[in-house]
């Protein structure tokens, strides 16, 4: 699943979890990967981050969308299904 996929079903606001648990952020990886980051200590972080805010960072790294895809920071588990209802897209692997 890439990102120009994500792109056409998705609004900026629509907020992005990862098997259920809230992205709060996201870093780089091995191209073609940015990796999502949601496991966290209750508390740490309580907001998480909407799908405008991964389509800029996504832009930042100059890369085509039809190349960029996701991955689970923690288990570094390529995200491959998504569902996106009620203003929540949830990727799973």
């Amino acid at each position: 699943m890439t990102l120009d996929k994500l792109i056409n079903i998705c609004t900026p606001d629509t907020k992005i979890t990862v098997n259920g648990k809230p992205v709060y952020d996201y870093k780089s990886g091995n191209l073609p990967y940015v990796y999502l980051i949601s496991d966290s200590y209750e508390g740490i972080e309580d907001e998480n981050i909407d799908f405008s805010e991964l389509v800029d960072f996504c832009n930042s790294l100059l890369q085509p969308h039809q190349t960029i895809e996701f991955a689970d920071e923690f288990t570094n588990e390529p995200l491959k299904n998504f569902i996106c209802q009620n203003g929540i897209l949830n990727l799973t692997y």
